[in-house]
């Protein structure tokens, strides 16, 4: 994977975990958050091995 496709990959993540925060409504808002916070630790980990 090159370095702008890496990049292009975290900034997905990013765009993904924004949309599960801004969807996380009633007895699901604990798990979409949680979910939200693991695809940023990913894109994190994904942006911090290019």
């Amino acid at each position: 994977m090159t370095k702008s496709e890496k990049e292009l990959a975290v900034e997905i993540l990013y765009e993904i975990a924004e949309a599960f925060e801004e969807g996380a409504a009633g007895g699901l808002d604990y798990w979409f958050t949680k979910l939200a916070e693991r695809i940023r630790k990913r894109a994190i980990n994904l942006h911090l091995s290019t």
